[in-house]
């Protein structure tokens, strides 16, 4: 602007301006986030009243004066002891008698299913009014999103999260003051299991009990979330444990130098907004989904201990919430389990590996044949989004050709022969239809591949916690058509469906082993 003619004074007596603007804004800011309300208007009005008494207009400065100044009295003095859950020591107490209440919710037992509805045994609708907590389960104790200390694997607990237990009776007495008595309760497979496969984390496990019973004691009923967003911390959000990407073969500290994820730790500040999304779209989620859903199909050269990895990380991921179930088989006030918030299927049922997303245009945009390059070492320069659907040219991933397997491991998707390298080094697709079709069969990704999970995750669950409801997240994949519809099945459908997967499983068990 000030090439445009504007002098350099201009310029500064704007940026002073600005300044002086942003100040005012932190004040208010401040001033806002420290006092009730009540007492800023008294200020206000007794400011008021001052500055009348300051003009000699007669009789109607004294009576504008009085009328402010009354009202000034009122809300500092009279107001908030009708606000008792007010007071300094914390929200949810009243400065004398006894703290608010609510009704408490049903416990375990109490409910049923009636078609859409939840009822209880006078046969009322339920509707369930709570909070989400909380957001800090999904991160060890002490460790941050926006540096390299967030990624760090030993050493680490999640014991205090969501909060210390000696600080839980504060933060529940308020919500069920406030009349938000079900919670969602937010537990990772990480913070059950981060030492290792089959090691479980019994002071955290202990730590989940204590804080839930806690939450019992003031009306407050849960249902456990097994939380994760884009499959773990090292794949740009929460979730599964470190070595989950070991087995799959993959190099945790280099994905995001090439390309495989994005992740705040290694980005930094200042973090463009939403960025953790694409990473549905990038190859280490999008590889660790289609494993841990469809392994036995698309990937069945890769075994862990023997089992094929999907076998092997579904197994692991049940036995470690089964472990938690059976920690609070008897608290009454959980009602239930989620199976896994946001599950996506990775590349499963993805038409063309060339097509790029339709819908997750934001940031770094990568086909998933490209996605396979970057994590063989290429550098790629691939579209790129900011904001959202606006395209800002191309930008090169991986411009230190790192690679996003260890050493010794070669791209799994290389290994099945969905592409490889010709004899000049460029990449050539062989199967770029690799996920849509199994065994000369178009693959239906929820009924083929979700709702096996589904049925094992709840069989398991509900024998190491008789009686819980089962809350299911579907497919978050929006280009999935088969994720239009949540899948339903009755309870006396299920043990007939149970007997088909498991003959199911057998048939395909026996055809891996005549390939092998």
């Amino acid at each position: 602007s000030w090439q445009r003619g504007r002098s350099r004074s201009e310029e500064e007596d704007d940026e002073a301006s600005t300044m002086i603007l942003a100040w005012l804004a932190s004040g208010i800011g401040w001033i806002l986030s420290r006092f009730h309300p009540e007492y800023i208007m008294s200020c206000l009005l007794a400011s008021t009243a001052m500055f009348f008494l300051s003009f000699d207009l007669g009789l109607l400065s004294w009576l504008t004066a009085f009328i402010t100044g009354s009202s000034s009295f009122m809300l500092w003095f009279v107001v908030p002891t009708f606000q008792e859950s007010y007071p300094k020591e914390g929200y949810g107490r009243k400065k004398r008698g006894e703290g608010l209440s609510s009704p408490s919710q049903p416990v375990k037992g109490e409910l049923r299913i009636d078609g859409e509805w939840l009822k209880d045994s006078e046969n009322r609708r339920v509707l369930l009014r709570g909070v989400n907590l909380g957001g800090s389960s999904k991160m060890p104790v002490g460790l941050r999103t926006n540096d390299a200390s967030g990624l760090e694997r030993k050493g680490i607990t999640f014991v205090g999260r969501p909060f210390p237990l000696e600080e839980a009776d504060e933060h529940l007495e308020r919500l069920a003051c406030w009349g938000l008595t079900f919670l969602r309760f937010l537990v990772t497979w990480e913070a059950v299991e981060h030492e290792g496969p089959g090691v479980y984390d019994r002071e955290y496990l202990t730590y989940v009990r204590d804080v839930i019973r806690k939450a019992g004691q003031h009306g407050i009923s849960v249902f456990v979330d097994p939380h994760q967003d884009v499959w773990s911390r090292w794949t740009g959000g929460d979730g599964a444990p470190a070595w989950t990407l070991d087995a799959a073969g993959f190099e945790v500290s280099r994905l995001h130098e090439s390309g495989a994820a994005f992740t705040h730790q290694h980005h930094g500040d200042p973090l463009p907004s939403m960025m953790w999304i694409p990473n549905h779209m990038r190859l280490a989620a999008g590889t660790m989904f289609t494993l841990f859903f469809g392994g036995r199909d698309f990937a069945p050269l890769l075994t862990v201990e023997g089992k094929n990895i999907q076998d092997w990380l579904q197994e692991h991921y049940i036995r470690a919430m089964v472990a938690l179930a059976e920690t609070l088989r008897d608290e009454p006030n959980v009602l239930g389990f989620d199976t896994l918030n946001e599950p996506n299927l990775g590349m499963i049922g993805w038409e063309d590996v060339r097509r790029k997303s339709a819908y997750l245009k934001h940031g770094w945009c990568a086909s998933w044949f490209e996605s396979f390059q970057l994590g063989e070492g290429k550098a790629l320069a691939v579209d790129y989004y900011y904001p959202s659907y606006v395209w800002n040219g191309k930008k090169t991933l991986n411009a230190g050709r790192v690679r996003a397997w260890r050493e010794g491991r070669e791209c799994v998707w290389k290994q099945h022969g969905v592409w490889d390298v010709d004899e000049r080094g460029e990449a050539v697709l062989l199967k770029p239809h690799y996920f849509q079709e199994v065994r000369g069969r178009k693959v239906n990704a929820m009924g083929d591949y979700f709702v096996p999970f589904l049925r094992r995750f709840m069989t398991a669950i509900r024998k190491a916690s008789p009686g819980s409801f089962i809350f299911i997240d579907r497919d978050t994949d929006f280009e999935d058509p088969t994720a239009e519809h949540c899948p339903r099945f009755s309870q006396r459908s299920e043990g007939v469906e149970q007997e088909q997967e498991q003959e199911q499983e057998q048939e395909q068990e026996q055809e891996q082993e005549q390939e092998q």
